[in-house]
């Protein structure tokens, strides 16, 4: 939920386009894969997604014969139905802005995403692959994100811990984008009220359990209790 993730985000999926990258925006969260794919002017995908869509948007993702180049689409937001049982060889860059705890499968499962052996001439020389996690300081995230690091230190993949990224975007001539304290509690204000539908847009459950169409009171208070203090923190 915090809206500095949409400003990082943007500035590394604007960059790795720039170089003609394919990029994959994985979360977690339903509620920030509509927003984030609002924000960012791309194409979302999850459950809900129908098999035509997903279809649609994958043939236009992995690009080639029989999809015109200005029909081509070089980033796509995606939740977990992308861990397993899709095949996008073409994409060469992560940006994980949620993940499930501590998944050390999942972890080792997105990253496969982007290690698979390329086509094409564009990625015989010089090529590289980036996998990049945004985990929000002093919360539960940088607790579950050693978790997953530690495994895949244990695989032999070695990782940066970057704190100061801002900096070295302006350094390098990158352009990024400074939220306002209004911008900021926009975006807490959107992902929370899109967290609140959602939750009462569930189907009931399944026959043997309650049938209420109603999300458990604590779900809701704690989505209450996020916007309450995204207004008390930047209105």
């Amino acid at each position: 939920m915090n809206p500095n993730k949409y400003a990082i985000c943007k500035m590394l999926m604007e960059y790795h386009r720039a170089k003609k990258d394919k990029v994959l925006i994985f979360s977690d969260n339903i509620p920030a894969i509509k927003r984030y794919s609002t924000y960012l002017k791309v194409h979302n995908m999850y459950g809900s997604t129908s098999q035509y869509e997903r279809e649609l948007v994958l043939q236009r993702f992995r690009g080639g014969k029989g999809v015109k180049p200005e029909d081509e689409i070089n980033a796509l937001i995606i939740s977990q139905v992308g861990d397993v049982g899709i095949d996008l060889p073409q994409a060469n860059v992560i940006i994980q802005i949620s993940s499930h705890f501590g998944s050390r499968r999942q972890e080792a499962q997105r990253l496969g995403r982007i290690l698979r052996p390329k086509s094409g001439d564009s990625f015989n020389v010089g090529w590289n692959a980036f996998f990049y996690s945004l985990i929000s300081m002093d919360t539960a995230e940088m607790y579950f994100s050693h978790k997953r690091q530690k495994y895949l230190v244990d695989q032999g993949y070695t990782f940066k811990v970057i704190r100061n990224i801002k900096e070295i975007a302006l350094e390098n001539g990158i352009e990024y984008e400074e939220l306002t304290q209004e911008q900021q509690r926009k975006i807490l204000q959107d992902l929370t009220a899109e967290e609140v539908t959602e939750l009462f847009s569930k189907k009931p459950e399944k026959e043997g359990r309650s049938k209420s169409s109603k999300p458990p009171r604590r779900m809701v208070n704690q989505a209450m209790k996020r916007f309450l203090n995204a207004q008390r923190k930047y209105g």
